[in-house]
C-alpha cells in the first residue's frame, strides 16, 4: 500500500511533464546505447594491441589498433555529450513547467491552506524540492540508463574472457552494493529530517523579513539571531551526519573494485602463466572491471539522486493535491455583465476551519441581499464577520448549507467569474511594495493601466487629497506591504483598488476601521451613492457604516443573534443596541 502511494505523484508526474519529451528521450538513449556500445569495443582494441606487441605483430598491425581507439574515443566525447544535452535540456525545461503549475496551483488555494501550511514550507517545496526533482527527470533518468546498458555490455564480456573469475569478482561487489545500500537508506532518512530544517529554517528568515520593525521596535534582534543560529546547526549537524555516511558508504565500492583488482592480478597471472589468458585480455578484463566498478559507485550517487527526488516530488504534489478554492469547470454558467449588480442568498450556512463540524466558525447563517441591496454585519471580534465575508467571496469552501451568487450555487462558477463579479476588500490591506499606480491597477499590466478608471477609483475611496499630498504623486513607492503608509492610507488604497475593476458585488471587511469620521462619512456616501451599480455587504465595528443598510445581521459567537435595520435594532436590548448607545455617549460633549 505504501509503495503504491509513493508511486502515484512519479506517475502522474510522468504522464503529464514528461511524456510530451519522450521523442527527445529516445534520441538520448540511442546516444547512450552507443557510447556504451563504444566503451565495450574500446577494451578490445586495447587486447589486440597488447597481444599484437607481444606476439611481435608488424607496427603497421598495432598503429591500426591504436588509431582505432583514437577514433573510438573521439565519438564518445560526442556521444556522450549529446546524450546529456538530450537528457538534460528536458529535464530543465520540465522543471520550469513544473514550477509554474506548482505556483499557479499555490495561488488558487482557499486561505484555509495558507492557516494549516507555513509560507516558509510552501516556498521550500516550491524550490528547493523542484531541485532534487529535477535531478530525477536529468541525472538520475541518465544514470539508470547509463548504468543498467555499462553493466550489462561489461559483464557479458567479462564472463567471455573468463566466467569463473567473473563470479569470484562478483562476491566482494555484491557485499560493497548491499552495505552501499543501507548506507543511502539511512542518507534518505537523514535527508528528509534535513528538508523539514530547511522548511523551519525559511519561515523563519521570512518572519524575520517581513517583520523586520517589529524585530527593531522591541530590539529583539538578539532572541531571532539565536532563533536562527540553533535552527543553523540542527540543520549543519544533519547535514554533516550525511557528509560521514556519503564518505563512509560511497566509497565501498571502490574498496570492492580494488578488491577484484587484486583476484584478478592473483588469479588472472596464474592462468597466464599457464597459457589459458593472454596479457591483452587481461589488460581488457581490467578495462571492463573499471567500467563495472565506475557504474556501481555512480549506482550510489544515482541512488541517493532517486530517492531524494521521488521524496521531494511527494512533497510537492502534497501540495499539488490540495484543493483548490473552487474547481475550474469548463461548462461553467456565465450570466449577467460584472458590472450588473448581484444577488446574494446563504441558506443554512456552516464552516470550521478545522473541518470539524463540531468546531463551526460560522453556523446556521441565512440571509437575503437583492440587488442593489446593502447589507451590515455587525458583532464583537472574533464573532465570524471576516470569516463569513471570505465565504461569501469564494476563499473558503463551506462545510454546509449553499451560497447562491445570482440564483446558482457559488460552487457552481468557476474561479474567474467570481472574480469578474466580486470586488473583496479585506480588513488587513496587503498592498506590494511598489507604486501606488500599481498598487491600484495591479491586475492589468502597467502600460495598460487605465487613468480614469484608476483616478475613479481614487475618488470613490477619498483618496485624492492624501494623494497631493505625496510627492511623486501616484508614482510613489510604498515600500515593503506599504510600510511608509497610515493605516488608514492602506485601507483606501485597497479599496480604490476594489473600485478600478468592475464587479457587482462589494465586500467591505472593516475598511473603516482606520479611517477618521469625516473620511467614513464620505466613503460612505460614495458607496450609497452607486447602489444602482452593485449590491454591498459591509463588516464594521462602526454603527454608522450601517445607516444605509437594508438590514444589519447582528453575529456572536459564529451565529446570528439579532437582525433588522439600524432604527430596529436600537429599539431592542441587544449587542447592536448596546453598541450605538456607547457610541452616543461618547459624542456628548
Amino acid at each position: 500500500m505504501k509503495a503504491s502511494s509513493q508511486s502515484r505523484p512519479l506517475v502522474r508526474f510522468l504522464r503529464t511533464f514528461a511524456l510530451p519529451y519522450l521523442p527527445v528521450y529516445a534520441l538520448g538513449i540511442a546516444a547512450l546505447l552507443a557510447t556504451n556500445y563504444i566503451n565495450v569495443l574500446i577494451p578490445k582494441y586495447i587486447q589486440e594491441a597488447i597481444d599484437s606487441l607481444e606476439k611481435g605483430a608488424p607496427a603497421a598491425q598495432v598503429e591500426s589498433a591504436l588509431l582505432a581507439l583514437g577514433g573510438f574515443a573521439a565519438v564518445v566525447i560526442i556521444t556522450r555529450t549529446l546524450s546529456r544535452i538530450l537528457f538534460f535540456n528536458p529535464g530543465r525545461t520540465i522543471e520550469f513547467r513544473l514550477k509554474n503549475t506548482y505556483f499557479y496551483h499555490v495561488m488558487r488555494l482557499p486561505l484555509r491552506t495558507f492557516q494549516e501550511w507555513t509560507t516558509g514550507d510552501l516556498i521550500s517545496r516550491g524550490t528547493n524540492d523542484m531541485n532534487y526533482v529535477r535531478s530525477v527527470i536529468g541525472f538520475a533518468t541518465l544514470q539508470i540508463l547509463n548504468l543498467s546498458m555499462a553493466l550489462t555490455l561489461a559483464l557479458v564480456e567479462m564472463a567471455r574472457i573468463d566466467w569463473a573469475l567473473t563470479l569470484t569478482c562478483a562476491i566482494p561487489l555484491t557485499l560493497g552494493l548491499v552495505l552501499l545500500r543501507y548506507g543511502i537508506r539511512q542518507l534518505l532518512l537523514k535527508f528528509r529530517v534535513a528538508q523539514q530544517q530547511l522548511s523551519g529554517i525559511s519561515t523563519s528568515i521570512l518572519n524575520a523579513y517581513t517583520g523586520a520593525s517589529v524585530i527593531q521596535s522591541l530590539q529583539a534582534e538578539p532572541v531571532f539571531d539565536e532563533r536562527i543560529e540553533t535552527q543553523n546547526s540542527a540543520y549543519v549537524n544533519t547535514y554533516r551526519s550525511m557528509v560521514f555516511l556519503s564518505a563512509f558508504a560511497l566509497p565501498l565500492v571502490q574498496v570492492a573494485g580494488s578488491t577484484c583488482l587484486a583476484i584478478l592480478l592473483y588469479m588472472g597471472g596464474q592462468k597466464a602463466v599457464e597459457g589459458t589468458l593472454s596479457v591483452g585480455q587481461i589488460a581488457a578484463y581490467a578495462s571492463y572491471l573499471g567500467i563495472v566498478v565506475t557504474g556501481l559507485t555512480s549506482s550510489g550517487w544515482m541512488v541517493n539522486a532517486l530517492q531524494r527526488g521521488l521524496a521531494s516530488l511527494n512533497r510537492v504534489y502534497e501540495v499539488m493535491d490540495l484543493p483548490v478554492a473552487l474547481p475550474t469547470r469548463e461548462d461553467a454558467f456565465v450570466q449577467r455583465e460584472a458590472s450588473t449588480p448581484c444577488s446574494l442568498s446563504a441558506q443554512g450556512l456552516s464552516f470550521s476551519y478545522s473541518g470539524n463540524p463540531g468546531d463551526f466558525k460560522l453556523e446556521d447563517i441565512h440571509f437575503e441581499a437583492e440587488p442593489g441591496d446593502t447589507i451590515g454585519l455587525f458583532g464583537p471580534t472574533g464573532s465570524g464577520k471576516s470569516t463569513l465575508l471570505s465565504l461569501l467571496a469564494g476563499l473558503h469552501p463551506q462545510d454546509a448549507g449553499t451560497v447562491e451568487l445570482n440564483e446558482r450555487e457559488l460552487k457552481d462558477w468557476t474561479d474567474a467569474e467570481i472574480r469578474k463579479r466580486v470586488a473583496f476588500v479585506p480588513q488587513n490591506a496587503f498592498l506590494f511594495s511598489r507604486s501606488i499606480r500599481e498598487n491600484i491597477g495591479f491586475s492589468d499590466p502597467v502600460a495598460a493601466i487605465e487613468e480614469f478608471r484608476l483616478m475613479e477609483g481614487v475618488r470613490e475611496a477619498v483618496f485624492e487629497k492624501d494623494l497631493e499630498a505625496f510627492e511623486q504623486g501616484l508614482e510613489t513607492i510604498v515600500g515593503e506591504r506599504g510600510v511608509t503608509l497610515s493605516g488608514g492610507q492602506r485601507q483606501r488604497v485597497a479599496l480604490a483598488r476594489a473600485f478600478y475593476q468592475p464587479f457587482g458585488l462589494l465586500l467591505l471587511d472593516d475598511v473603516l476601521s482606520a479611517v477618521d469620521h469625516t473620511t467614513e462619512y464620505q466613503l460612505v456616501e460614495n458607496i450609497q451613492r452607486r447602489t444602482q451599480d452593485f449590491t454591498t455587504i459591509v463588516a464594521s465595528h462602526r454603527i454608522s457604516a450601517f445607516r444605509h443598510a437594508r438590514e444589519i445581521l447582528v453575529l456572536s459567537e459564529g451565529r446570528v443573534v439579532d437582525r433588522g435595520n439600524h432604527l430596529e435594532l436600537i429599539q431592542r436590548e441587544g449587542l447592536y443596541k448596546d453598541a450605538w448607545m456607547l457610541g452616543e455617549q461618547e459624542e456628548a460633549p
